[in-house]
């Protein structure tokens, strides 16, 4: 089977149903053009995962009604038939008091669903989204959704980001490592303490996490976050496979070549 899974591919359609009854498609901002890889599945890797943010795309925030939203996947396979997904139900309650509205504020603007689909952005015209983003982490520290600005943060500082200017010279701001395992270490906190991002996407926080301090230079940091990981997900009882491919993340990261640390 073609292992993309994400729906910014193409391979993967998702359906959503309001609570309105009003049925539609989830659309990506931008189609991701990629070459299909194929993995079998088989008695040694029976599943595969992925994490994807589909709250926001084409058609702006797509839970943004109270009541319950049912959702179905569909997967084109290379022979050309289609794989239905169970029906998915779950239900969008509305704001328990007004700390919970002010975050929502916070929270679901165009230019922060934009940052959240594009996990993180420099751009200017996205300035007010991280603004209410610097927002949530100074006012709302302990609200469980601010964990989600940290993570956006966070992914985004340990990148480089080019800006151009109108007579077309570029700027480059360097990834700020130290800011990004800042910020995704109280992901990672919060997480471990159950009240945080789910597996899949806590997995994806510690290996971006350790990537960002391998290439600082910091490898024994790199290294007790890939321990830390297996730790972690030791504790949660996955299927057999699933820690296997743990195990092996943490273990290429550990030998992985990295940067000489600066002084």
């Amino acid at each position: 089977m073609i292992k993309h899974l994400h729906p910014n591919m193409g391979y993967v359609q998702i359906g959503i149903k309001k609570p309105s009854g009003r049925i539609g498609l989830y659309e990506p901002l931008m189609e991701h053009c990629v070459a299909p890889e194929i993995t079998t599945l088989d008695a040694d890797q029976p599943s595969i995962y992925e994490s994807a943010f589909i709250s926001y795309g084409k058609g702006g925030h797509y839970f943004d009604e109270i009541g319950e939203y049912q959702l179905r996947a569909i997967y084109h396979s290379l022979d050309g038939s289609l794989v239905t997904s169970d029906t998915l139900s779950f239900r969008v309650k509305a704001p328990h008091n007004s700390t919970d509205e002010d975050v929502a504020d916070l929270l679901l603007g165009d230019e922060q669903g934009t940052l959240f689909y594009l996990l993180g952005s420099d751009s200017e015209f996205l300035k007010k989204g991280n603004k209410a983003f610097d927002t949530l982490i100074s006012d709302y520290t302990e609200h469980p959704l601010t964990l989600y600005a940290h993570l956006v943060k966070g992914i985004n500082a340990g990148r480089m980001f080019k800006s151009i200017s109108a007579d077309k010279t570029v700027s480059i701001r360097a990834p700020q490592y130290k800011e990004a395992v800042s910020q995704l270490s109280v992901v990672v906190d919060k997480s471990e303490k159950e009240k945080g991002a789910d597996n899949i996407t806590l997995n994806m926080v510690m290996m971006r996490m350790a990537a960002d301090q391998k290439a600082s230079g910091d490898s024994k940091a790199a290294k007790e976050t890939a321990e830390r990981m297996v730790q972690i997900f030791e504790k949660k009882s996955l299927r057999p496979h699933v820690m296997q491919m743990i195990e092996s993340q943490a273990k290429e990261i550990i030998e992985a070549p990295g940067r000489k640390k600066r002084a």
